[in-house]
């Protein structure tokens, strides 16, 4: 069977690269698949290049390349590294350098014979035809990433997401989910894999399959990640128009291990622990192999009273702009008072002028109302801005708080010598998130007739509030198992039926207790209500603030959703012919994918007032596939096109979608509807040397997005008078009957469509041992996107309804109404609905550089860099209107943002060096209008963020001899921002006050230890 082999397992090796092994006299390919293991390394291999060769016993501590010299020995075959440090069993002659460092046979990682990934995807490389780019076990360990997410915000340039969910203080809802956003088109268009199969996607509110939440994954159960950062629809299907995101787990482990992580700031907060725990066995000497893992995640409270970031804002703001600063009515550690014109004391209190429309008066005060008249007086002119010492300031969460678990299982078992495996695989989740405050300030107006007023016009207090309570909660629990065989077939071809299913559930709550019972006759006007006290905030702040317990209500929110995923797969795969370059190989794949979220409940509760339930209806869409994808090894190593080899990948997705009908407002809604769409979309590519030290690739790919279910749905009601209808004499719309007015989506929509352009070169000037580094350039360009039609109003369709050509019907113009003058029937029915409009396109170029130099005795030197220029992001919202640039903007992608470093090895202590680094922006918002970005400006007192950098220490120890310490347990401590960088200040009030690039923890500790038993 001409197939590639890739084993490896952690085991106890020494950072030497030396291991035991122990391997006894028999087949090469059962000796390569045992090093592999017992060395902690991937081997690949062909099996029809080892065939039937047999090895030699092997016994003792020896590093790898060591252990394969001496079973390689006179057999014909050699090997080498690529630049992932996977190690590649070739012919003696053979000299592959590392841009093309990839098995002759390209085949889903799960078909290949003896490994235990459960990749359903071909293994890629940083040397592919698509740029892809390959995080290795070890770059992420290096990261001292809390999660997936968090590793792809750091270390991943061309994610382009800004801010996470858990730091969304506003629609976040205390979720600690994850979010990646290629190249900045948005989360929906990042097409997110584990192990190469997609997970049951989060139902969204109200009718949405939003990105799946990988946060719940422990990132030490990681073994790679393979990001594209180009449209690849025609390997992936629908939603990878910006990219995928690919993460492998490690399941070829032996033995056991577990592991501690703790972590805390230099200023002892925000405290972090995760305890993993995972096995590795056979309990049937090699048919079946079997690994479990298991971990939990508690991060501890960072709340704004911790950090300056609000503070600094706020003095900031209210230093460049003052008086819009005053305009926004800020709450302080004290009772602001706010009048509209000069405020002015009630005759009774000495009717002073102030002199000033703002006074405040000091939380606390007992005293008599002498005292409080003479300090309003005293602080005309000025306020409290301190951040208040309560709910809705200081004790506010900066960032949600995660509380996570997960058990990971695997299981895969061979049948004697038939060839036929069988194999299990369990994702079981959970990604608890909690936040709060945010909700709990009390502004509102006193007017002047109200007795506890001590001013003669109305003013506005603000002041904050003890005693309440408002949280937010985002539970999600993900599981999804998969089962499936994989078979021999005639010539050398293997087959692989599989079923994935799963669910992903989200449980969001909101809960607010805060006075707001009655309180506007009451804290306005001086009238209580019911028999509740007096409010008189001017008076005994004591005597107030237990008065206002008696107007405490409750809101209260709850939407429980979850999904389903079914997804069934056929796969072949196997070679075509040989070529002067190898074996041709193509795989085959058939697909029927469901998913659905059921009817569930969003409530709505307000204690002693009302509780609304909401029915959200059943919503399911199905894809059905067929794809193929080739790889053609057309030359070898001699002539002009040097290694030449070429890809094709095609597909065809037929995505339909089940929905409620349009919705009706005070009419019995129609049953629900179907939409279908289909789309064939292609990967085509090549790759080839000039010279040996340099491989220039290109690709081509198309992809789609369909209309989400939100995008599809409408909203119909009917409406009466409107604007004049100019051929009706006038007359408005709906005068004459009423008129049915749709908004929103529509069903007729199409898929967005989206092609990417990729070309590159790779420098490898000393072959697969030193210095690499690639340049990729891609562009993607979008059309028929959905959007709103520019101007589409009632009375611009009626101004000239030809323009907008079938959204207007009307009645039959009547003999009666052309004796008027009239040229057309009444409205009947107008469409506002959105359109495939749009269009958009990016330009961005990836760079990379990894150069290890030995030191002989000083050690190993690996400098390195990763970047990605993103100088161009358009967004057009019709055809003939201005192009929008997102680049550089507050809510678009960075120019430049990359990170780089340098890690240094001797013997069993590995140090690192990284820094990220995210270019400068705008204040401004893209979107934002000109008057509200001159305001953020005005805040800001620049237009501009200065551009970050934060840099990060690591020290990474293996224990490879005896003594108390067992052997082979690792240490790894981190001193993440060591310069304790503080993030920028941003005035924006609708954020929390500091540059999201940054992390607002500031300096953190944190320490792994890993220790392994067994092996």
């Amino acid at each position: 069977m001409l197939l590639f082999i890739a084993v490896g397992a952690p085991a106890a090796v020494s950072a030497k690269g030396v291991a035991r092994i122990d391997i006894e006299h028999g087949r090469l390919t059962m000796a390569l698949t045992a090093v592999g293991r017992q060395a902690g390394v991937d081997i690949l291999y062909s099996e029809t290049l080892v065939g039937e060769r047999t090895g030699i016993a092997l016994h003792g501590t020896m590093t790898v390349e060591s252990a394969l010299a001496k079973l390689l020995a006179g057999s014909g075959l050699g090997f080498h590294r690529t630049a992932d440090d996977a190690i590649v069993i070739n012919a003696a002659s053979d000299s592959l350098p590392a841009a093309v460092a990839t098995p002759i046979e390209t085949i889903p990682e799960i078909l290949v014979v003896g490994r235990h990934a459960q990749n359903g995807d071909i293994g890629r490389t940083e040397g592919d035809i698509q740029p892809y780019q390959v995080s290795s076990r070890r770059t992420i360990e290096d990261s001292h990433s809390d999660s997936i997410q968090d590793f792809t915000r750091k270390r991943l340039p061309a994610n382009a997401q800004i801010a996470s969910p858990a730091q969304d203080f506003v629609g976040g809802a205390g979720s600690t989910r994850s979010e990646i956003n290629l190249r900045g088109l948005g989360p929906a268009q990042t097409l997110v894999l584990i192990d190469g199969r997609r997970m049951p996607s989060l139902p969204g509110l109200p009718y949405a399959f939003d990105q799946p939440d990988i946060n719940g994954i422990p990132i030490d159960a990681v073994d790679r990640i393979e990001t594209l950062t180009a449209t690849a629809g025609g390997i992936y299907g629908p939603g990878a128009t910006s990219g995928v995101v690919n993460i492998i787990l490690r399941h070829d482990y032996r033995g056991a291990e577990i592991s501690l992580t703790t972590g805390l700031t230099a200023r002892g907060d925000a405290p972090e622990v995760r305890l993993e725990g995972r096995i590795g066995f056979t309990p049937d000497h090699g048919q079946t192999d079997v690994t479990i893992n298991v971990s939990a995640t508690r991060s501890g409270e960072l709340r704004y009273g911790d950090r300056d970031f609000i503070a600094r804002a706020r003095r900031q703001s209210y230093a460049n702009d003052p008086a819009a600063f005053l305009a926004s009515l800020p709450v302080g550690n004290a009772i602001n008072v706010f009048g509209s014109d000069q405020l002015v004391l009630k005759a009774q209190l000495g009717g002073a002028a102030l002199g000033s429309t703002i006074t405040s008066l000091p939380l606390g005060l007992i005293g008599d109302s002498a005292q409080r008249t003479a300090l309003l007086v005293a602080n005309a002119g000025g306020i409290d801005i301190s951040l208040p010492d309560a709910l809705g300031g200081a004790r506010d969460d900066i960032v949600s708080r995660p509380r996570g678990q997960a058990i990971l299982f695997n299981a895969r078992h061979r049948f004697g010598s038939s060839g036929i495996e069988a194999f299990a695989d369990v994702i079981d989740t959970r990604d608890d998130g909690r936040a709060d405050g945010r909700a709990a300030t009390l502004t509102n107006f006193i007017a002047g007739t109200n007795p506890a007023n001590p001013f003669q016009q109305d003013v506005t207090l603000t002041f904050p509030l003890t005693g309440v309570a408002a949280t937010q909660s985002t539970d999600i629990h993900i599981l999804r198992y998969t089962a499936g065989l994989i078979a021999p077939l005639p010539r050398r071809w293997r087959a692989n039926l599989e079923y994935t299913g799963g669910i992903a559930q989200r449980v969001q709550r909101t809960a607010l207790n805060a006075p707001g019972d009655y309180l506007y006759l009451a804290y306005s006007y001086g009238q209580p209500y019911g028999g509740r006290q007096a409010l008189d905030p001017f008076g005994n702040w004591a005597d107030f603030v237990a008065a206002l317990q008696s107007y405490s209500r409750t809101t209260f929110s709850l939407l429980d959703q979850t999904s389903h995923l079914g997804d069934a797969t056929f796969r072949l795969a196997g070679p075509l012919l040989t070529l002067p370059g190898g074996t041709a190989t193509v795989t085959l794949q058939a697909e029927d994918r469901r998913e659905h979220v059921g009817a569930s409940s969003y409530i709505l509760s307000d204690t002693g007032s009302f509780m609304l339930d909401f029915g959200l209806p059943r919503i399911e869409q199905t894809t059905s596939t067929l794809a193929g994808e080739m790889r053609i090894p057309v030359s070898g190593s001699g002539g002009l096109l040097r290694n030449f080899e070429l890809q094709l990948a095609v597909r065809r997705d037929v995505v339909r979608t089940i929905l409620p009908a349009t919705v009706t407002l005070f009419t019995p809604d129609p049953p629900p509807f179907v939409t279908r769409n289909s789309a064939f979309a292609y990967t085509v590519g090549a790759r080839f040397q000039p010279i040996p030290a340099i491989t220039l690739r290109a690709s081509a790919s198309t992809g789609i997005l369909p209309p989400s279910i939100a995008q599809i749905g409408s909203s119909t009601f009917l409406a009466s008078r409107s604007d004049p209808d100019p051929k009706r004499g006038g007359r408005p719309v709906g005068s004459e009957g009423e008129f049915t007015l749709v908004n929103g989506g529509s069903a007729s929509l199409r898929p967005e469509q989206a092609r990417s352009l990729s070309a590159g070169i790779i420098f490898t000037p000393f072959g697969d041992s030193g210095l690499r580094a690639s340049a990729d350039f891609t562009r993607i360009d979008k059309r028929d996107e959905i959007g709103p039609v520019p101007g589409l109003t009632i009375g611009a369709l009626l101004a000239d309804d030809n323009f907008y050509p079938g959204r207007i019907e009307r009645g039959p113009l009547t003999a009666a109404d052309a004796a008027m003058g009239f040229t057309a029937g009444p409205v009947t029915r107008i469409d506002l609905t959105t359109a495939n409009i749009a269009r958009s396109r990016l330009d961005a170029v990836d760079l990379t550089l990894d150069w290890p130099v030995s030191l002989r005795r000083s050690g190993d030197l690996r400098v390195y860099v990763n970047a990605t220029l993103q100088p161009s992001y358009w967004q057009q919202a019709a055809a003939g209107l201005a192009r929008r640039q997102r680049i550089g903007y507050s809510d678009g992608p960075l120019e430049w943002r990359g990170n780089g470093g340098v890690d240094w090895t001797l013997g069993a202590l590995r140090l690192g060096l990284n820094g990220q680094f995210y270019a400068s922006y705008l204040v401004a918002s893209s979107s934002g209008t000109p008057a509200s970005n001159a305001q953020l400006i005005a805040y800001q007192g620049s237009d501009r963020i200065p551009a970050q950098v934060y840099f990060d220490l690591t020290a990474t120890y293996h224990f490879d001899r005896g003594g108390p310490v067992p052997h082979g347990t690792q240490v790894r401590f981190g001193v993440l921002d060591v310069f304790d960088q503080r993030p920028p200040t941003v005035t924006d009030p609708n954020t929390t006050g500091y540059s999201y690039y940054g992390d607002p923890r500031r300096r953190r500790f944190e320490l792994t230890v890993a220790v392994p038993f067994g092996g």
